[in-house]
């Protein structure tokens, strides 16, 4: 999620035939969250539910982490969290990417049956 400063672009784009036409964004929302009872102004330009379900994802790593060790301070918890989010990210990841490559060689392997039928015609 990119997280944006307060910052408003007014942008002049050059179109064909010296046409110009300006192009504005939309100014980030501030979305109050809470993580772990500490509440957090997020300014954005997500969608608040979307910024609001990371929100309620961190906070469901950060009790499970609590749970674990009730006294870990507050700085280490949410660098332990941050590690354990990395590493599911990176498993997904890796999932994804090895399932990418299965189905291309599925592809590749049926462009190659196909391609040899053709050429048996």
């Amino acid at each position: 999620m990119r997280v944006l400063e307060e910052v408003r672009v007014n942008q002049r784009v050059q179109r064909q035939g010296n046409v110009s036409q300006t192009v504005t964004s939309v100014a980030p929302k501030s979305v109050a969250v809470e993580i772990r009872g500490q509440k957090f102004a997020v300014k954005t330009d997500k969608e608040a539910a979307h910024v609001e379900r990371l929100a309620k994802f961190v906070d469901s790593k950060a009790a499970e982490i609590q749970a674990a060790a009730p006294g870990v301070p507050t700085e280490r918890l949410m660098m332990l969290v941050g590690m354990m989010i990395a590493e599911e990210y990176f498993e997904a990841k890796t999932s994804l990417d090895r399932t990418k490559a299965e189905l291309q060689r599925g592809v590749d392997a049926c462009l190659e049956a196909l391609a040899a039928v053709e050429a048996e015609e």
